[in-house]
């Protein structure tokens, strides 16, 4: 937990962040000097996205759980939580912006609590698992490591399958799923930037808010200086999001 000492009097909002290795840690660093940072704090919860399907979710939504339940110690606002996550996390964040506790994922400590997020930032996530075919051969095989070949438990770990279905009780309970944000290079290799253009037309269709930028230049992270928008710009831009998003929940 990060917290600026000037707001360590009051709650402030709270972000989980999930990756699957250490790329996206500057960007998430770079936050906590953003102009645009206002109450905003970052809770870095960094989980190993290429486990064994469905841990990676189920502790996900633990975190989540254990933010709230240690709301008042910790000093944010149980209320106001994001979370965003790079590559295989870009699909585990989106995945607790969208399923619900129907889909029998809710698992472990502090049941009592939610796990729903107020708002997602996903960057450059593979939103469909089950279509991968033009993939570099590494992505393919890490995903396999994680999911396996099952069809089924490849369309369960796929964010795109939770749109519109029974299985989103989000929607029901508060309704409305929450805004995300979608970051992707137009030159990512590993994981096309189709898979964030097709996410981001199913969530406008499902009546969700989105905005999704295509970073131009970037490839499977957006560390390089020569990107447009710049690594600075992505930075303000997802703090701006978050504390926007968070503001108003």
């Amino acid at each position: 937990m990060v917290l600026p000492a000037h707001l360590q009097a009051s709650p402030v909002y709270g972000s989980l962040f999930a990756v699957a290795g250490i790329a996206q840690v500057g960007l998430a660093v770079g936050l906590l000097a953003a102009p645009a940072l206002g109450r905003l704090v970052v809770a870095a919860a960094v989980s190993l996205a290429l486990s064994r399907w469905p841990a990676p979710l189920e502790d996900a939504k633990c975190a989540v759980r254990f933010l709230r339940a240690h709301a008042r110690a910790l000093g944010i606002d149980p209320g106001r939580i994001g979370a965003w996550g790079s590559s295989a996390c870009g699909d585990l964040v989106s995945l607790l912006g969208l399923v619900g506790p129907q889909a029998g994922f809710d698992h472990g400590q502090y049941a009592d609590q939610p796990s729903r997020v107020e708002a997602v930032i996903d960057l450059f996530g593979a939103a469909d698992a089950t279509n991968l075919h033009d993939s570099e051969p590494f992505m393919r095989a890490a995903i396999h490591v994680a999911l396996g070949s099952s069809t089924r438990v490849r369309r369960a770990a796929s964010p795109g399958s939770y749109l519109g279905t029974g299985a989103n009780a989000w929607a029901g309970a508060a309704g409305k799923l929450p805004p995300f944000l979608i970051l992707h290079g137009t030159d990512d290799q590993a994981l096309r930037p189709r898979h964030s253009q097709a996410f981001a037309r199913q969530l406008e269709a499902a009546g969700v808010q989105v905005k999704l930028v295509l970073v131009q230049g970037a490839q499977h992270g957006l560390n390089y200086p020569s990107l447009q928008p710049t690594p600075t710009q992505l930075t303000d831009l997802v703090a701006n999001f978050l504390t926007r998003s968070l503001a108003n929940p």
